[in-house]
């Protein structure tokens, strides 16, 4: 009994690390799942069990707990009432992954130190998969857009990663919505670096130099363009407006915008009228009647399936949808048809648990590199969420593990605030009883 105890011990703290560690050799088998690998999944269990026996604790306990066990619940009822895991299984396996990565980073991140590292890693990661995902995009043209500036793609080197589920080439979209989550921090960080970062702060942010920020997030900026996704520009500029500007900026912006589209509308009406008329009819108009056909198959699916869904990755099985069609372009319905009601109010509860944490960092926080780090995240979530409107990366996409990841950062901010505000408290207590 006394060496379990001191085995217990002396495993409390790196016990973390060693799941992570064990989380990164299984990332392959998760994020490429196989029916003949489906094993992989007792990692779950095995990971939970260990971390009892040495913590006594199965799980960090988060403000997001329930939205996340509710909406893991949905997709076990799912898996022991489906009759072929095999179509379902890679939006399972990942979405899995995900929660297992938001729980191994809450626990890990428990210092400032740790969270800022945890900041130039989501930056990084963000990074490699804009760089990566260019790379393999299939383009599809967009004849409004490719009247304007954007020929540049042809002269872009592709490669054919053969990704299992994305065998003809990457979504453009879904690169652009995924650069979304990552894209908002880094311009929040650059916009903060002269307040922050260069005058001489104790509590300022160490992480990556000005130069490498800059590379980052110029990079994942143009990518972000190249992509010719009209709502992930929207989103985007949308978040930036609402976070990075102050109040004069804000009004300056809208009126650069009114004053230059009533210019061109005078100085080159011909040209103008005939712009505005192809962005009415091309990127909007026909863009808009096709998701009314999506969104009206996603609610179909509701009102047949309204507490369990047709099940995950299946909305594309469905005669009227056709499999080429992966989802039905609104995150909200797409998640509802395929996981039913509840796991959309979950969802609505994670989200809005997730503005409360944010809000509460931003307004409360000690720190000012906090206040930044959080209006980084919450301006990826709400672009990531405006974009969902429209188009979606459904819950258990490969590159949906940055949604994972941005809200185990809001997280970490958020309990790192609290513990902070009660160390100070305690502080305070403390001085006034010595007196």
């Amino acid at each position: 009994m006394t060496k379990l105890r001191s085995l217990r011990k002396n495993l409390y703290m790196p016990i973390d690390w060693i799941q992570a560690f064990i989380l990164v050799l299984a990332a392959p088998f998760f994020i490429f799942p196989a029916s003949r690998r489906i094993w992989i999944l007792l990692i779950i269990p095995f990971l939970w069990i260990s971390r009892w026996l040495v913590k006594r604790e199965i799980l960090e306990v988060t403000i997001l707990n329930w939205p996340i066990f509710i909406l893991t619940g949905q997709v076990l009822i799912f898996c022991l009432k489906a009759t072929e895991i095999s179509l379902s299984l890679s939006k399972v396996a990942n979405f899995l992954y995900g929660v297992l990565i938001y729980y191994t980073l809450t626990a890990l991140l428990k210092t400032g130190e740790k969270i800022r590292w945890g900041i130039t890693a989501f930056l990084g990661g963000g990074f490699f998969i804009a760089i990566f995902g260019l790379l393999g995009i299939v383009w599809i043209n967009e004849p409004f857009l490719d009247k304007m500036m954007l020929k540049i793609i042809k002269y872009l080197p592709h490669v054919n990663w053969m990704l299992p589920g994305a065998e003809k080439g990457i979504n453009q979209n879904a690169l652009a919505g995924t650069i979304l989550l990552v894209l908002p921090m880094g311009i929040v960080l650059l916009t903060a670096y002269k307040r922050i970062y260069i005058k001489d702060n104790p509590e300022a942010v160490r992480i990556p130099n000005f130069l490498l920020l800059v590379i980052t997030s110029i990079t994942m900026l143009l990518i972000l363009l190249i992509s010719q996704t009209i709502l992930a520009w929207l989103a985007f500029l949308l978040s930036i407006w609402l976070f990075v500007m102050n109040r004069k900026w804000k009004l300056g912006a809208v009126l650069a915008f009114a004053i230059l589209w009533t210019t061109l509308s005078f100085v080159k009406y011909d040209e103008s009228r005939n712009w505005a008329q192809a962005l009415k009819t091309e990127a909007i108009q026909e863009k808009f009647n096709l998701r009314l056909v999506f969104w009206q198959t996603g609610i179909d699916a509701i009102q047949k399936h309204p507490w369990l869904g047709v099940g995950m990755n299946r909305i594309r099985l469905l005669p009227q949808f056709g499999y080429e069609n992966a989802h039905v372009h609104n995150h909200f319905l797409n998640l509802a048809a395929e996981l039913g009601l509840p796991a959309l109010v979950a969802y609505l509860a994670l989200l809005i648990n997730t503005g409360y944490m944010c809000y509460i960092i931003i307004k409360k926080a000690m720190f000012p590199w906090m206040r930044v780090a959080a209006q980084g995240l919450a301006a990826g979530q709400l672009a990531h969420v405006l974009f969902g409107l429209g188009d979606s990366i459904p819950l258990g996409g490969k590159t949906g593990l940055l949604f994972w990841f941005s809200l185990a950062l809001i997280t970490a901010l958020f309990n790192e605030n609290q513990k902070n505000q009660i160390d100070e408290a305690l502080h305070k207590t403390s001085t006034i009883l010595t007196r």
